[in-house]
């Protein structure tokens, strides 16, 4: 049977009816456009009135008690929207309820539109919905075709046939250009099949190709869309400095497009699995023996498609010379609608930005508008960023790139102060420096996707937060200590995976994986060492682990996150060798790190020192540890607290600038592209006692620092072994 969803017919006929009686009952200042779009909304409103009484006439002769919310689309939990014949209809409605809220065009009085004002700028929405508006009734006109007059009823009088319009409009034009007026019995003869020049077909093919290679993937939906899409082309008012001739042969060409796609549409998976679904119940059974089926909706409409053709060419059915067809197609060279093509041009665009790495919708002040935001990383160092603005159907659209190396961004959820309640934690202001000053104001609706525009930037992936700790900094010296308490916001950070290049050797065929000398010299003047002090042999390999990724790759993270790293590296390359003519680059691996949001605890005698605020980065190296703090009076664990130490030796660690102005405390600066031009090394930290406010806090902190530590040491170690 032909898919369809009781329920969406039944609010389709429910929001079709309101729409009309809202919007065009009462109007008193109604253009033409908008009556007609008002008859348009009138004559859907019919057509699902009587696919209604279709369907509730199928129940009862089937005897099945269908509830409402029932529905009889075939391939259940598959994808069943692509195969809907008569589309989304309760969508299109929808959109046309929401564009008459709209006060701005559109003025109520007691809920019912009363006054009009018709701007340019409303008129290319209104007559994209008239469209979508007409293909619903085009469709519903040819399943009606299939029943007999009696199932229907008195009913079938109300008939609203949207193809006689687009029948009349082919006669009126065929007879213009042969001016004759012959008998319409010349027309009572079985259709075979519509015959179409070798070399139009082959151009319609290549054009189809371009967005779908396999045309068998093409949709059910997709494919009836663009057939009714050429064919209700014949309706269109045309250019008036267009010549009769030239519109004669676009018709023509119109019609064979729709009959073609049709054709291709028979062999699509989606068609077959349609066409050969098996009623499940009485009603579906009495659907299929009314007609209403795909193969009979198919044929119906290639019938359509036939009757329009031979109004076009007339009594001896004889197509113009395929030369002329030919010229007429290369002017216009298109197959699928418009929309799907800019659509598609619009993907290409896209794709010319880089990779994208993160889309998210953004919560905007005013309600009437939505907000999408896109990152794309064109390259290691630079990105783009794509904002969409939406109202009412209208985007707008800004692209700016950037270089990561001159971004600024301060999220608001590390604002907090010792006495200040948390700020709103889900904004980041997004900052460049001062050569091209930009700021914005991005608020996410969920904290993942702003962890992700974080990662965007630093680099680093966001596996652990925790909003509030105390911390207690040593720094050890040549005759003395210094302590320094902080307020803190604790996060986790984990770099990606190294990636390996492949890349061509030199000439004389002695390649190493570091046959690269330049490569390898930039890759050594900003490398953090991994070096321990056990093994000295290592200390050459393991210093050329750089901070400077040459590869990102976006990922979902949310604050619940546990690190799921796959347990091995990107395949390294087994055919380089000695006799290979291409050489491994290997890029060192990031250390994952802890990132303390601190500002200084209050102090006696001033108040500067409680605004100031740095960055505390430690990296997670193989020989740091992290123990439990235990109670000194007993051995009970409730202190809450861990000591973050490297036994031996000191922290590897980076502190950014403090500041007291909230506004510059930059997050950028503890990222990969900025943090050695950005952040002071600290040469003696010795540790950090890290005292979280509950013990379920701390044992997930302990087991995700552990499980980051783990993997810094399994990256480490496959580097070392194919580095050699």
């Amino acid at each position: 049977m032909i898919p369809v969803s009781v329920q969406d017919v039944l609010e389709g006929l429910e929001t079709a009816q309101n729409v009309f009686k809202v919007g065009f009952r009462k109007t008193n200042n109604a253009n033409q456009k908008y009556r007609e779009f008002g008859d348009d909304v009138r004559n859907l409103a019919i057509n699902l009135d009587l696919l209604c009484a279709v369907i509730k006439r199928a129940e009862q002769l089937g005897e099945s008690l269908v509830e409402k919310n029932r529905f009889t689309k075939p391939g259940f939990g598959a994808d069943v929207a692509s195969r809907q014949v008569l589309g989304d209809f309760v969508d299109t409605l929808n959109d046309c309820q929401h564009l008459l809220d709209n006060e701005k065009y559109f003025q109520k009085y007691e809920d019912f539109v009363t006054s009009i004002n018709w701007y340019n700028q409303i008129d290319p929405e209104v007559q994209k919905l008239r469209e979508r508006i007409a293909f619903h009734n085009i469709k519903l006109s040819i399943c009606f075709k299939l029943l007999d007059s009696k199932i229907p009823e008195d009913r079938f009088l109300l008939i609203v046939d949207s193809t006689n319009a687009i029948l009349s409009a082919a006669e009126q034009l065929g007879q213009q250009i042969r001016g004759d007026d012959e008998d319409r019995d010349i027309y009572n003869f079985l259709p075979g099949l519509m015959a179409i020049p070798q070399e139009l077909e082959d151009g319609f093919k290549t054009l189809a190709t371009k967005l779908y290679p396999d045309l068998s993937t093409i949709s059910l939906h997709l494919g009836i869309d663009t057939a009714v899409y050429h064919f209700n082309k014949l309706t269109k008012t045309p250019d008036r400095q267009q010549q009769s001739e030239i519109r004669y042969l676009v018709a023509i060409i119109n019609i064979m497009k729709a009959a073609w796609i049709l054709r291709i549409v028979r062999t699509s998976h989606d068609y077959q699995i349609v066409a050969n679904y098996a009623p499940l119940d009485a009603f579906e059974e009495q659907m299929d023996r009314w007609g209403l089926t795909v193969q009979r909706f198919f044929d119906k409409f290639e019938n359509e498609l036939h009757e329009a053709m031979k109004r076009l060419l007339g009594r001896h059915m004889l197509l113009p010379p395929t030369p002329d067809l030919l010229e007429i197609f290369e002017m216009e060279r298109s197959i699928w609608p418009g929309q799907l093509e800019s659509n598609s041009k619009k993907e290409i665009e896209l794709a010319e930005l880089g990779t994208k790495l993160i889309e998210a919708k953004l919560r905007c002040l005013d309600a009437g508008y939505t907000q999408t935001m896109k990152v794309f990383h064109q390259s290691e160092k630079r990105f783009n960023l794509l904002l969409v603005r939406a109202s009412q159907g209208r985007e707008k659209e800004t692209i700016d790139g950037y270089d990561l190396e001159h971004v600024q961004i301060v999220p608001a959820y590390a604002k907090r102060t010792w006495a200040t309640p948390l700020l709103d934690p889900q904004i980041i202001h997004f900052k460049t420096d001062d050569m091209s000053p930009v700021s914005r104001s991005l608020a996410f609706n969920q904290i993942k996707d702003m962890f992700e525009f974080q990662q965007s930037i630093t680099g680093y992936k966001v596996i652990h937060d925790v909003t509030r700790v105390l911390t207690t900094s040593y720094e050890s010296k040549l005759l003395s200590g210094s302590r320094r308490q902080e307020l803190c916001r604790l996060q986790l950070w984990l770099a990606p995976a190294p990636k390996v290049d492949n890349q061509s050797a030199t000439s004389s065929g002695t390649a190493t994986p570091y046959s690269t000398a330049a490569g390898l010299a930039s890759r050594r003047s900003s490398q953090t060492s991994f070096t321990s002090s056990n093994s000295a042999r290592r200390k050459s390999a393991m210093s050329a682990l750089s901070m400077f990724s040459g590869g990102m790759r976006s990922s979902s993270s949310s604050r619940s996150s546990v690190v799921h790293d796959p347990p091995t590296l990107p395949s390294f390359d087994g055919s380089v060798g000695a006799g290979s003519t291409r050489a491994a680059i290997y890029t060192p691996p990031i250390l994952p790190c802890v990132v303390l949001f601190a500002h200084k605890a209050p102090a006696h005698g001033g108040d500067r020192e409680n605004t100031l605020r740095s960055f505390l980065i430690v990296d997670i190296i193989p020989e740091v540890t992290i123990e439990q703090e235990l109670k000194e009076n007993d051995n009970t664990r409730e202190s809450f607290s861990c000591v973050i130490e490297r036994k031996g030796s000191y922290l590897l660690a980076w502190r950014s600038p403090e500041t007291s102005d909230a506004s510059k405390w930059d997050l950028a600066a503890a990222g990969i592209h900025q943090r050695r031009t950005r952040t002071e090394s600290l040469k003696r930290l010795k540790h950090v006692i890290v005292q979280f406010d509950t013990q379920t806090d701390l044992l997930q902190f302990l087991t995700k620092f552990e499980k980051a530590k783990d993997l810094a040491k399994l990256r480490l170690s496959q580097y070392v072994r194919a580095a050699g």
